[in-house]
């Protein structure tokens, strides 16, 4: 029998005030899952976030203070990073600070 047609690509649309443009997932399976032969195991989640100071704010920026959480399907907090403080240098001599963070979530037993 001929081969099956490869599964489309689902687009994974950011939610609505995060700013970040629509990527694609991994091939979809019949089902709806991922197909984890695509994946090797892992997942990516890809999101933009742009903030616009004023001049005078921007020059007296010295910090960037995040917080991440981990929450469950019932929005409990399963893990979280608590004001992780990072500098940035010289922001009065800048135009713009690009911050890139990766983040990796793994799961130990």
């Amino acid at each position: 029998p001929p081969a099956a047609p490869a599964p489309p690509l689902r687009a994974v649309p950011p939610p609505a005030a995060s700013g970040a443009h629509p990527r694609l997932g991994a091939p979809a399976t019949q089902s709806g899952a991922f197909a984890k032969a695509a994946t090797n195991g892992k997942g990516e989640i890809h999101r933009s976030v742009e903030l616009t100071l004023k001049r005078a704010e921007f020059e007296r920026a010295r910090r960037f203070l995040l917080n991440l959480r981990v929450e469950d399907g019932d929005h409990r907090i399963v893990d979280a990073i608590k004001d992780l403080p990072i500098d940035i240098q010289d922001a009065a001599s800048l135009e713009r600070v690009l911050l890139q963070l990766h983040v990796a979530v793994k799961s130990k037993d």
